[in-house]
């Protein structure tokens, strides 16, 4: 995105492209994409569900003219380990319980 200086656009240098290019051409699909460690292993789809809560690094404001901050919202993801596939997600200003 272009704007100016401090509007909070992210703007990536020419080596860094080169960079990360490089980087991605040189991997295969299964070696960006694959767990590391030793994951976890499910029998089937729904056989086993990851849930994890994260904080996100944005400033949620009240919809008024005073546009008052009521703090950064928690995002909380289920996923199922067999397909890796996103089964649901919550948003919420709350903490996790």
């Amino acid at each position: 995105m272009r704007g100016h200086a401090g509007d909070g656009d992210i703007r990536l240098l020419p080596s860094m492209l080169i960079t990360a290019n490089a980087t991605i051409r040189n991997c295969s699909t299964n070696d960006l994409f694959r767990p590391h460690g030793n994951p976890i292993q499910a029998d089937g789809p729904l056989a086993l569900v990851q849930m994890d809560h994260m904080r996100l690094d944005i400033e949620v404001v009240e919809d008024t003219a005073d546009r008052e901050p009521m703090g950064k919202p928690w995002l909380t993801v289920a996923i199922d380990v067999y397909s890796r596939a996103v089964l649901g997600f919550y948003l919420s200003i709350l903490d996790p319980n």
